[in-house]
């Protein structure tokens, strides 16, 4: 009974506290010898019982079964087939608890269904090289021959379980490699450029990199006729300086017309509120529908890379939350992969300033969402707190075994872990769409505005100068690999020799 009584203690009430049930040893039954344990979590109230051996008498079983709603053993290897005889109901190890646990937490809090996210591609490329930058380039700019580029298209198109044809393959194939060249052509810049510049080639860069991305999909367009018409009506975007002189407050909208748009649906976002035409006062801005509108300040506080630099310059919301495995053993880590379709996670929040609500509005499967104290010996023992805000919620995935691949995790050479973010607009559901966006403002703001640019390289508002270099760093290094990625639809892993990861 000591045996049992510490097992409940490690393996039970610990894992019901941690999951914010109430639990007592209701029973000590020293003759059978089991422990029931009774639970209680709002207005539900539940009974396990934790046998010492799968072997006890079939007539205690038969009236346990009456009076709990699970039974565990201490055991790790027995037979459950005298159990099932006697009871109909089958037995585990009490190393499975954590799975009945999930089972009640989702009559509490019912399972969650998601918007869909983008799938991710599956197969997976590793480069080894000792400059891991140009080991990406080199297999982006083969993509500038009409031949290579043909293949590649062709082979997509039978993965997608159709047979290619001839015109169509050459009238992408031409379109891709012309894009490419394209991107090759505004991304391979120099330090030793001027940053308006480099800040300009990076937009048409990416514009570039999103052209080649969506002419190397089965179902993108067809050809560069088709991308043309796209931006006949524009960019898709416009600005509105709301504020003269605050970098930070420039305005940024989408519309529904012109190449983000269309870039939007390809990627799948809902761009069914876009509105048709500018928005030209601060009263037209709050007349839009929500999140078609946003400041530049919004989207850098969305780019993870950056988040010290803009929390230290400006002090804003972060836009994002590192998602980390809580910390119980059986419910997080590889173990919580697969725990009844569901996984376990705290959500960091750098700056201390997300609520649920904006958590919540993503429209990720997510349930269970509370915020934990910081003290919580759990999360001191991780070494993870250094400021800000902690949630933990449950992902679910029933239909996938992992919980990245039901929300939109963020991963780049720049960042120690990954991010899941909070865009600030509706159409920015994965991390190159928001580096579109992000790198228009930027380039609309060193073109036509110069008081407020001149402001930003050697003035009053010389603080967003550290981020805005950064960030083009950043996009310069991460984006030709993630439209890589994209183009190829294979993971790939660019690393130095000896590399482990």
């Amino acid at each position: 009974m000591a045996i049992l009584a510490d097992t409940v203690e490690r393996n039970i009430l610990d894992l019901l506290r941690s999951q914010g049930w109430t639990g007592r040893i209701a029973e000590n039954n020293l003759y059978a010898e089991y422990i029931v344990v009774e639970a209680q979590k709002g207005d539900l109230t539940k009974k396990v019982a934790l046998l010492y051996s799968a072997s006890t008498d079939a007539g205690h079983l038969r009236a346990l079964a009456e009076t709990v709603d699970a039974v565990h053993t201490n055991e790790h290897s027995f037979g459950v087939r005298r159990y099932d005889l006697a009871t109909g109901r089958s037995m585990t190890s009490v190393n499975d608890f954590g799975t009945t646990l999930v089972g009640w937490n989702k009559q509490m809090a019912p399972q969650v269904q998601g918007r869909p996210i983008r799938r991710r591609p599956t197969k997976q490329r590793r480069l080894v090289a000792e400059d891991p930058y140009a080991a990406v380039w080199t297999r982006l700019e083969q993509f500038s021959s009409v031949n290579v580029a043909s293949k590649l298209i062709a082979q997509r198109i039978r993965e997608a379980g159709k047979e290619p044809v001839a015109d169509t393959v050459t009238a992408k194939a031409e379109g891709l490699a012309f894009s490419v060249r394209n991107a090759v052509d505004y991304l391979r810049s120099t330090p030793q450029e001027s940053l308006t510049k480099r800040i300009i080639s990076a937009y048409y860069g990416c514009m570039s990199l999103a052209s080649a991305e969506m002419l190397a999909a089965p179902a993108g367009p067809a050809s560069l006729d088709d991308l043309e018409s796209f931006t006949k009506n524009g960019h898709g975007l416009f600005t509105l300086n709301t504020t003269p002189g605050d970098f930070g407050a420039l305005g940024v909208g989408v519309l529904a017309s012109g190449f983000f748009m269309h870039y939007a649906n390809f990627l799948g976002a809902d761009t069914s509120t876009f509105p048709g035409d500018r928005a030209k006062s601060p009263e037209q801005v709050a007349a839009r529908p929500l999140r078609t509108f946003c400041t530049l300040g919004d989207l850098l506080a969305a780019v993870p890379e950056v988040g010290d630099l803009v929390a230290s310059a400006t002090g804003a919301k972060l836009r994002w939350v590192a998602p980390i495995p809580a910390p119980r053993t059986q419910m997080s880590g590889f173990s919580a992969m697969n725990v009844q379709g569901s996984s376990y996670l705290w959500l960091l929040d750098r700056s201390g300033q997300i609520t649920p609500e904006d958590i919540v509005q993503e429209g990720w499967p997510i349930a269970e969402l509370a915020r934990v104290d910081a003290s919580d010996p759990e999360f001191v023992r991780t070494g993870l707190g250094r400021g800000g805000g902690i949630y933990r919620c449950r992902v679910d995935h029933p239909d996938a075994s992992y919980y990245s691949d039901v929300v939109p995790i963020h991963r780049s050479a720049f960042m120690d872990g990954t991010a899941l973010i909070l865009p600030p607009l509706l159409g920015l559901n994965t991390y190159r769409s928001l580096a579109f966006v992000t790198l228009y403002a930027l380039s609309i703001a060193a073109r036509y505005m110069p008081n407020t640019w001149r402001r930003v390289e050697g003035g009053d508002q010389d603080h967003n100068l550290a981020v805005v270099k950064t960030l083009l760093s950043v996009y310069e290094r991460h984006l030709p690999q993630e439209f890589l990625e994209e183009i190829i639809d294979e993971r790939i892993s660019a690393v130095q020799p000896g590399s482990l990861y």
